[in-house]
């Protein structure tokens, strides 16, 4: 479930459907919609991930935070490869 909600939150961006702040945003929603106790490795994750994208909207000039934002996806990617959750 997860999984899947966190992947169609990433190709949104990637395909250029939000921006910056609505990813943020998303990211944070997610994570704080993961209430199981074995999923809290991937809530303190994501939550650790919101906080890095929250502090490139205030320190990264708008033409760079794309590249910023793509380098976090890729981030979470192989988080995402190397963790079997749902």
């Amino acid at each position: 479930m997860y999984r899947e909600v966190i992947e169609k939150a990433l190709q949104k961006y990637v395909d250029e459907k939000g921006n910056e702040n609505y990813f943020q945003s998303q990211i944070e929603s997610i994570a704080y919609s993961i209430t199981e106790s074995h999923l809290h490795e991937l809530r303190e994750f994501l939550l650790k991930i919101e906080g890095e994208l929250e502090l490139i909207l205030f320190t990264v000039e708008p033409e760079f935070r794309r590249t910023k934002f793509l380098e976090k996806i890729a981030h979470i990617e192989n988080y995402m490869a190397s963790k079997d959750f749902e």
